[in-house]
Order: C-alpha cells, then structure tokens, then sequence
C-alpha cells in the first residue's frame, strides 16, 4: 500500500529542494565546479529553459538561475504528473489512491535526469572528503554532549528532565538534542562539553 497522497508530495516537494539546496551549497563550498554540472542531462535542461527566455545574466545570477530552475523544471513535471493522474483515476477515497500503482514524483525525461543528478550528488558532494570530515567530527560531537546529558539531566529544562520517567533518560536525552537547531547545539556543546 502506497503513502498517502499528502506524504507522497512532501517526499517529492522534499526532494526536489535538497537536490536544488545540495547543489548551490557545493558550488558555494567550492566542492564541485559549475563546468562539471554542465555535463549532467538536468542541468542541460535548465540552460536550455533559460536561453529559451534570453535573459543577460552574469556568472552568480545564472547560478541562481539554474538553482531555481532546476525547481520549477521539476515540480511543474510533478504537477502535470499528478493533475493527470487525478483526472484520470477519479479516485472516490484516499484508500483507493492508496490502493494504487500511482506515485507523485517526476517522471520520464525529468526522472531520468534526477536520478543521474543524484548520483552525482552522492559521488562528488555527500561523500566528498571535507563533507565526510565534517560529519565524523558533529557525529562525535553529538555523542559527547549526549553522554554529559545523561550523566547530568539537570542541565535539560525540566520537561526533558519528566518526560525521562515516561521513555528513559537516554531516550529524553536524544529527543532533547534532536530538538535543536545547529546554533544551540554549538553553544551547548561549547557549555557544556569543551570546558
């Protein structure tokens, strides 16, 4: 049985921006270069759409404009995707959409595309040595001020500290820290563990 039709296109809508977010961060990180997207199908599909429009634009501007492209090029795949789907199958109940085959997502020449941008995404960005770097030091980060907090509770506001009697303190702990944003965190951290 599929998700619900409203879970489907948060995953699409999801998607869709992390793959367009993860490209602009690694240009601006300077993790891949422009010259090396240019070889990917999406990204060929978006410069076509903008020399189709013929804006002037400088280096940063077309950057963005292929970012936001790549966006629109995508949920307007998905959108006429999906509105044929529901003319189509007149489902008379979420159950029997359900029920159904149907997924909201990008199909045909779009998908393809997608699926080689995100391979390139895992290649060349996710797993790039300064990301992987990154990663492995928040990782343990995380697991130092996971360790100070449950050997000090008293250092959680206090509904962590009660909702630890309901799901165990290692338990709150982690739903504490998951709660935070990355600004918090690092002046948790800084608080609590590097002293």
């Amino acid at each position: 049985i599929s998700p619900l039709l409203e879970v489907q296109a948060v995953e699409a809508a999801d998607s869709m921006t992390y793959d367009a977010h993860d490209i602009d961060d690694a240009l601006k990180l300077g993790l891949v270069e422009f010259d090396e997207l240019e070889q990917l199908d999406m990204i060929k599909i978006c410069q076509q759409q903008i020399a189709s429009r013929g804006d002037e634009l400088g280096e940063r501007e077309y950057q963005r404009a292929i970012i936001h492209t790549l966006l629109d090029c995508q949920v307007t795949n998905v959108l006429e995707h999906t509105s044929t789907a529901l003319t189509q199958f007149k489902w008379d109940s979420a159950s029997a959409a359900r029920q159904s085959d149907f997924r909201i997502g990008t199909v045909g020449e779009i998908a393809k595309a997608k699926k080689q941008l995100e391979v390139f995404l895992y290649e060349r960005v996710y797993r790039h040595a300064e990301i992987v770097k990154t990663r492995e030091i928040a990782q343990l980060q995380i697991q130092q001020l996971f360790a100070i907090l449950v050997e000090n509770p008293e250092i959680m506001p206090a509904r962590f500290v009660e909702h630890a009697e309901q799901v165990g303190l290692p338990r709150s702990v982690g739903h504490y820290i998951a709660g935070m944003t990355d600004r918090f965190f690092e002046q948790q951290f800084l608080a609590h563990v590097s002293l």
